[in-house]
């Protein structure tokens, strides 16, 4: 059960990275815009 459960962990950090990175990409996108 504990595994599991740090593989979730594992998976949720790297989806709040991939969330982040795409935030930090629009806000570029944004940026350069104006």
């Amino acid at each position: 059960m504990k595994f599991i459960y740090i593989h979730f962990l594992f998976y949720f950090m790297i989806f709040k990275l991939i969330c982040a990175y795409k935030d930090i990409k629009i806000t570029e996108i944004n940026y350069y815009k104006e």
